[in-house]
């Protein structure tokens, strides 16, 4: 899959392929559901929908990516990570 990344500010894009491994274990190998950023702009938060494994992933300000956490038993096969929310605090 293929994540594009949108700055109206600069009225610029970027894209980039997911299915790398992730800092805290865990990998990306879907697709990009319910991304949000926090309030200070230095990580992108994101959940995942792919038919193994689901999870919440973040990547900083350079393009590092960290995995939040990440369903690892079989049980989960199937399900989906939706919503989240980001505090200032």
């Amino acid at each position: 899959y293929v994540m594009f990344t949108l700055d109206f500010d600069s009225m610029t894009w970027t894209n980039e392929r997911t299915g790398r491994k992730l800092i805290g274990q865990g990998s990306f190998l879907g697709q990009p559901d319910g991304v949000i950023s926090g309030y200070n702009q230095r990580y992108m938060y994101f959940t995942e929908e792919d038919e193994k494994g689901n999870g919440m992933y973040a990547r900083d300000e350079y393009g590092q990516y960290y995995t939040v956490f990440q369903a690892m038993s079989g049980q989960y096969v199937g399900d989906e990570t939706v919503g989240m929310a980001v505090s200032p605090d």
